[in-house]
């Protein structure tokens, strides 16, 4: 419900011109609710609360996925691109194959909520570090800078 009137809110304002939330700005929105989402478990909610706290879940996948692939984009070299996403799938792959590793010794010995809140806390630390502290965040305020630059000058 909250996601949903934020979404609209923000759908309404950025078609406006009203509120400019930057890439930047989407991936910390949805990194942060991801990471919420998942603390949220640790309250150990009825089923349906479940259900709908995956929802809303869910409903931080789109700017999560997509922006993140734009941003992607953006910092590479066009004639690199290719080169970079081949190995962007084999590092993916064998994270995903990491983190089931990890998720399926941490669900034995913590339980299965307590992993869910970890990761959440995991996912909030990433995302504050990557989008706000480090230095992949000030070299995107950088590029967005540069952006902004040229778009007040018309170029």
């Amino acid at each position: 419900m909250i996601s949903s009137w934020l979404s609209a809110k923000l759908g309404v304002g950025t078609g406006t011109g009203r509120v400019r939330i930057t890439k930047r700005g989407w991936m910390c929105i949805s990194g942060l609710g991801y990471g919420a989402v998942c603390l949220s478990m640790g309250l150990h909610p009825a089923l349906w609360a479940v259900l709908v706290l995956w929802f809303i879940w869910g409903m931080f996948y789109g700017p999560e996925e997509v922006l993140g692939q734009v941003l992607f984009a953006d910092a590479i070299d066009e004639h690199m691109r290719g080169r970079v996403y081949s190995f962007m799938g084999v590092v993916f792959s064998l994270a995903g194959m990491v983190g089931y590793l990890i998720t399926g010794w941490a669900v034995p010995a913590f339980g299965a909520i307590n992993t869910i809140v970890a990761g959440g806390a995991l996912f909030i630390i990433a995302t504050v570090f990557t989008f706000i502290l480090g230095p992949t965040a000030r070299a995107i305020r950088v590029q967005e800078a540069r952006n902004e630059a040229k778009s007040s000058t018309g170029a």
